[in-house]
């Protein structure tokens, strides 16, 4: 399957993060958004997934 450049927004802690990733699928890209906002925010990887499983609505993406 190709990859797509996907445009990802993330909201965390009143903030959107912007992050651009190349991915297969609409649910990988959303996994590898949040463990790279994990690595921007110094987070242990697999920090973030709880809260976003919760919030599934702070993640957003468009196809470029």
């Amino acid at each position: 399957m190709p990859k797509i450049e996907r445009y990802v927004c993330i909201k965390y802690e009143d903030v959107v993060y912007e992050l651009n990733n190349y991915c297969s699928s609409d649910g990988r890209a959303k996994l590898d958004a949040v463990y790279l906002l994990e690595r921007k925010l110094g987070k242990m990887r697999g920090g973030l997934i709880k809260h976003f499983k919760n919030n599934p609505d702070d993640i957003w993406m468009v196809l470029k």
